[in-house]
């Protein structure tokens, strides 16, 4: 769909009503203002609001409240961006703006799809190796510049542009940050496909490898007998996005490869760890 039809079928007051009703409303989430998505929320008056500011360029996003999530012993915690009520059913619209513009990077794998997938994959006997590739600091890698380079190749209207560039460069607590996309957001992983959808088609297309990724984790499976020349080309291309991979020669290191045999299936599955909590506290 062009992105001025599908910015404009849900930028109605109709379609943020819709929103609000089935996605934000009764949800326990609050922002920094406190306002919940109750019975007394007036939601009419929002959109009001909402549809004026963004018919004279005026809408900005209030601060994102922060919530930090445990990683374990050593780690640095995973900041959640939470936004107010008004600023979700805004963030919600662009997110289904963006799924109208981009169809074919809206459709990522549940978990239990995604293992269900792999547990196939790994049955053919054709592949002979599998490469295991975790991403550090994933979405607070990502490069703001080439991540709108590749929006704005399709995304011409301006005041869409403008949304999208407040909503990623949006302050979360009190820190300004100039790199990545706050994690928690509707749109935080249409974003992040958008972002890596060259890299991935690169690789799904290959008819010697099966390529799986979900978020920051890749498992690849290869007809190679050696795997570490496309590892290294793997690797090489994610720095092309300024995305770095944990190396695999450090010693308990997340990225890994090897030969496969039947009896390390159930291994190659289990190192297909699936990170829930980007999704679980999406806002």
């Amino acid at each position: 769909m062009q992105p001025y039809k599908a910015f404009n079928k849900r930028f109605t007051r109709k379609s943020l009503n819709d929103i609000y009703h089935k996605y934000i409303y009764l949800t326990p989430t609050t922002g920094i203002d406190g306002v919940k998505a109750d019975n007394d929320f007036d939601i009419d008056f929002e959109i009001s609001i909402i549809l004026r500011k963004i018919a004279n360029n005026s809408y900005k996003f209030s601060r994102y409240k922060e919530k930090l999530i445990s990683k374990g012993v050593g780690k640095k915690p995973r900041v959640i961006s939470i936004p107010t009520v008004r600023d979700r059913v805004v963030l919600k619209a662009i997110h289904l703006v963006l799924q109208d513009i981009y169809p074919e990077c809206s459709k990522t794998l549940v978990p239990q799809l995604m293992l269900d997938k792999v547990k196939s994959v790994v049955k053919q006997p054709c592949y002979k190796s599998f490469i295991k590739v975790d991403i550090k600091e994933f979405y607070p890698s990502i490069d703001r510049d080439k991540l709108f380079k590749k929006l704005f190749y399709k995304v011409r209207k301006n005041s869409l542009r403008d949304l999208i560039s407040q909503a990623i460069s949006n302050t979360t607590g009190r820190v300004d940050v100039d790199r990545g996309v706050p994690q928690g957001l509707s749109i935080s992983n249409i974003l992040a496909e958008i972002y890596l959808y060259d890299l991935d088609f690169q690789y799904t297309d290959n008819e010697n490898i099966a390529y799986h990724r979900y978020v920051d984790d890749v498992l690849v499976f290869s007809t190679l007998s050696n795997p570490r020349p496309l590892l290294d080309d793997i690797i090489q291309q994610f720095e092309h996005l300024n995305l770095e991979c944990h190396p695999c020669d450090e010693i308990n290191s997340k990225t890994k490869l090897g030969s496969v045999f039947v009896k390390l299936v159930v291994a190659i599955i289990t190192l297909c760890t699936l990170n829930f909590d980007d999704f679980s506290f999406r806002v």
